[in-house]
Parts: C-alpha cells; structure tokens; sequence
C-alpha cells in the first residue's frame, strides 16, 4: 500500500469518466474500497486522504469536495 498508488487513483477517478461512475455506483463504501483494489490500487483509505492533500484542489471535477463523493466525510473518522 502507498500514497503514489493512492495518486495514481486520485489521478484515474479525475480523468476516466467511466471507472469514476463505476465506483460511485457502489453504494456500500467498503465494497467501494474493494472494487478500488481489485481494479490494482492497492491504498488504503489514509493514503487516499493522504494524497489528496498532497496532490491539492482539482477544479475539473464538480461538485464541492469530489472525494468526499467517493468516501463520506466520515469514513475519515476512525
């Protein structure tokens, strides 16, 4: 697990339209998790939080915090 996989998908949920909607039509969020390692990004959901503070705001994609739409706010709290 690593924060350059976590960018990696960070970078994959920016740009591919596809695999995005693909993971946001999982409802449940640690099956969200799982679909996210089997598709090859071994990361976990501190890296993910990680690499998106790294990695800064992202204007191209709508909608307030779009991280927050793939995992709510309080999956960060654990």
């Amino acid at each position: 697990m690593s924060v350059e996989q976590a960018k990696a998908l960070i970078e994959k949920l920016q740009y591919d339209e596809d695999f995005r909607l693909s993971i946001l039509a999982i409802e449940d969020v640690n099956a969200r998790l799982r679909a996210i390692i089997d598709a090859g990004y071994t990361c976990s959901i501190e890296e993910i939080q990680r690499a998106n503070s790294e990695i800064g705001p992202r204007d191209d994609i709508s909608g307030g915090s779009w991280l927050e739409n793939i995992f709510p706010p309080t999956i960060w709290e654990t």
